[in-house]
């Protein structure tokens, strides 16, 4: 659920940022961030 919200913030602040950086950003795997994208859709 925290990542879920760091992600929505980080793509607040920009809009075509990609999942690696996202993975990068949070320390998490892309497939993680692929995960937490579902949700969040």
């Amino acid at each position: 659920m925290d990542n879920e919200m760091k992600i929505l913030d980080i793509i607040n602040q920009n809009k075509f940022v990609t999942i690696p950086e996202l993975s990068k950003s949070l320390k998490i795997s892309t497939t993680a961030i692929e995960n937490n994208l579902a949700k969040l859709k």
